[in-house]
């Protein structure tokens, strides 16, 4: 809905809300890996590692931020010492984050550095690419009307 992916990888199924071209696109893709030998599974798994605590990251930034911009927002789900959670939630992810470095012992391979930066540039690539076309305001006004569950299913 805020465009940040071409239509074809963004539209969701009716009733599941789930982008299901995107999900079998990453299926296909997770079916023909096995095919490139278990030393391209190992990079990929690693590789995807690495922006999985990098978006855990994001998610705990995100709930900082949150907490101190919008306190007095509606939250089904409460956390109790909120402050305390997501200050050690960011400290632990950064701390996750210096074990891929190189130098610590569980450091990327140059193969493994090489698939995340890929998978960087394509998501740079369509960031820039629905800033182009869709515009910031375009995009904020359909994360807020997803966000307040005016969005349509299509």
């Amino acid at each position: 809905h805020a465009g940040m992916l071409p239509a074809f990888l963004a539209r969701l199924h009716p009733k599941h809300r789930t982008p299901t071209n995107a999900i079998l696109v990453m299926g296909l893709l997770s079916a023909i890996a096995p095919f490139f030998g278990r030393p391209a599974l190992v990079w990929l798994v690693v590789a995807g590692g690495l922006g999985i605590v990098i978006a855990y990251l994001f998610v705990a930034l995100s709930f900082v931020v949150l907490r101190r911009r919008e306190p007095e927002l509606h939250r089904p789900f409460r956390v109790r010492h909120g402050k305390t959670v997501g200050a050690l939630s960011v400290l632990l992810s950064i701390a996750l984050i210096g074990l891929y470095l190189p130098g610590s012992p569980s450091a990327l391979s140059m193969a493994e550095w090489g698939i995340f930066a890929v998978w960087m540039l394509l998501g740079l690539a369509f960031y820039a690419w629905s800033r182009r076309r869709y515009g910031v305001a375009y995009s904020d006004t359909m994360m807020r009307r997803e966000l307040e569950g005016e969005s349509s299913s299509g």
